[in-house]
């Protein structure tokens, strides 16, 4: 699998610093025949906010994403390319047409 992330950066405002810059994100995931197995698009907004890219991001020893085999009999999962205020973030499965994971969870303030 080939994993592409576009993100979609507002160059308006220069004083903002890298993961505030960004307003949009994509993720798409492939396999090696060029077939779209997986594909999302996130959103910056008042209830969830985009994490900063592994490779990318000023946290020496945090790694945020993940992607792999995570239950048995069941398709790869991705995760953690957003933080949520209200709520939290589910799992994606790798697979075309397949749903993820939801968590319910009790994040109040």
């Amino acid at each position: 699998m080939t994993f592409y992330v576009q993100d979609y950066v507002d160059e308006k405002e220069p004083q903002r610093r890298d993961i505030y810059k960004i307003f949009e994100r994509e993720l798409l995931v492939v396999d090696n025949e060029g077939n779209t197995l997986f594909k999302r698009r996130m959103y910056q907004g008042e209830g969830m906010s985009l994490v900063g890219l592994n490779n990318y991001h000023d946290y020496e020893n945090e790694k945020f994403q993940w992607a792999g085999q995570l239950f048995k009999d069941l398709p790869p999962v991705v995760f953690g390319f957003q933080w949520f205020s209200f709520g939290c973030e589910g799992l994606d499965f790798i697979a075309p047409y397949r749903d993820g994971i939801e968590f319910k969870c009790d994040n109040r303030h």
